[in-house]
């Protein structure tokens, strides 16, 4: 057997199917609990419109068979494909999104399909800058603050999975919205 570093070649195997299949589940290898089907759902939009609810023309040879819509649900939901997106109108919005749960939040991930999935290799459309906030109940004051724990400005260059660390805030999180 060939021996590499103290590993023989079954174990380097072993290792990178490991690796492999932690990438094809969610490339972070965290739970998500944002995610629809762990239990979080989308709260509002708030003055945020859909693009255009028929998206996407679903064809057989050529014939048109329904139109696909993408709402802001799709943003919880595990899409990396080209056009599986929720558009909305104009250059600004907003999305507030229910965790499964309360759960400290230690970071956050983003996705949006590289230039290489692109069938044309262009992502002009994927988000260049957001902000994240919590909003934490205060039960003793009966009152709801909200917090900015981070802000992103991306590059034109953009890889598949973007994962950002969040500095340890203490207090214990059930929503995170999204600007």
């Amino acid at each position: 057997m060939l021996i590499i570093s103290g590993c023989n070649k079954r174990e380097i195997y072993e290792y990178i199917d490991k690796l492999l299949a932690k990438y094809d589940a969610d490339k972070t290898g965290m739970a998500d609990h944002a995610l629809e089907s762990s239990g979080g759902s989308i709260v509002s939009t708030r003055c945020t419109e859909t693009f255009n609810p028929r998206t996407r023309l679903e064809s057989i040879f050529g014939m048109p068979l329904w139109y696909s819509s993408y709402s802001p649900r799709t943003v919880i939901q595990p899409h990396i494909s080209p056009g599986e997106c929720w558009a909305f109108k104009g250059s600004v919005g907003s999305l507030v999104i229910q965790l499964s749960g309360v759960v400290n939040i230690t970071g956050f991930s983003y996705e949006h399909i590289p230039k290489s999935l692109s069938p044309d290799g262009n992502i002009d459309s994927a988000p260049r800058q957001f902000s994240v906030y919590v909003s934490i109940y205060i039960f003793a004051l009966v009152v709801m603050v909200v917090i900015q724990i981070m802000a992103v400005l991306f590059s034109v260059k953009f890889l598949i999975l973007r994962y950002f660390f969040i500095p340890n805030l203490g207090p214990l999180f059930d929503r995170r919205d999204l600007f």
